[in-house]
């Protein structure tokens, strides 16, 4: 726990912890191109949810599911929202994120890669990916 002195004098407002779900693998349909509507290709999310500490130390202390943030629960969020195609990663990391905090109240931020692999771009590319944080 944090002196109460540094919360009182207000250079502290927050502890935060990070929730963190790596690797996610879609087979999706996003592009701007009409091959990669048709074909679809293979698309990797990670994300991180940051979340204030006490929940964290709380879901610890019972060992509950109940206090924290369901990971199958996030999961089944972001495997419903790649099934609709968007044409930009941009908007499909926003729209993700913005889904996220909607969904989750105990979540103060998401942080989202969403990686395109192999991309269409005219030369061998392993993938191209946008990062996006999304703030309560």
């Amino acid at each position: 726990m944090l002196p109460a002195f540094l919360l009182v004098l207000g250079f502290i407002t927050a502890v935060m912890a990070t929730i963190g779900i790596e690797g996610l693998e879609f087979q999706a349909y996003h592009g701007v191109y009409a091959q990669e509507r048709k074909r679809g290709g293979k698309f990797v999310v990670d994300l991180y949810l940051a979340v204030e500490d006490d929940m964290v130390e709380a879901a610890a202390a019972q060992d509950d599911l109940k206090v924290t943030v369901d990971y199958a629960s996030v999961t089944t969020l972001i495997t419903r929202e790649m099934q609709h195609p968007q044409n930009l990663l941009e908007s499909l990391a926003q729209g993700l994120s913005q889904k996220l905090l909607d969904a989750f109240p105990a979540v103060r931020s998401v942080q989202i890669r969403v990686s395109k692999m192999h991309p269409p771009v005219g030369i061998p590319c392993e993938r191209t990916y946008v990062e996006y944080k999304l703030l309560r």
